[in-house]
């Protein structure tokens, strides 16, 4: 049985990956032999990852990616097929939270929170299936 974390060859996308748990997860499929798609809002932040991936020999790139909506995670999903010719892992990380009582919670910061988080899962596998089944598979 070969290693589980051995992603050599494989191309991964982590939205919310330039900050916390998602630049963790982008550093360790780097680590891992992946090509990372850093994907993010905060473009310089996203870049800043990347940068350290290929600084320390890996290969990455910074995608500026807004998953609450559906043409910029189409986007996202195209730009890592030109550049990588494939898609074989798709992290939905992107999430945020409110760190305030129910009561104070306007419609539009929940509606913010549902976008980013439900959302932005579903926009994440309606764009990457497609491709991960021409090719015969892949991980969402």
């Amino acid at each position: 049985m070969g290693d589980r974390f051995d992603f050599a060859g494989r191309t991964v996308i982590v939205t919310g990956g330039a900050s916390g748990l998602g630049r963790a997860t982008c550093l360790k499929f780097a680590q891992s032999g992946a090509k990372v798609v850093v994907s993010d809002l905060k473009i310089q932040a996203a870049q800043v990852v990347a940068a350290v991936i290929n600084e320390f020999g890996g290969t990455a790139m910074a995608v500026e990616s807004d998953v609450r909506h559906a043409d910029s995670v189409e986007n996202l999903v195209k730009q890592t097929v030109e550049r990588f010719g494939k898609l074989d892992v798709f992290v939905a990380n992107a999430g945020i939270a409110l760190a305030k009582s129910l009561e104070d919670t306007s419609s539009a910061e929940f509606d913010r929170v549902l976008d980013t988080n439900l959302k932005g899962v579903f926009w994440g596998a309606k764009f990457a299936l497609p491709y991960m089944k021409a090719q015969g598979g892949g991980r969402l």
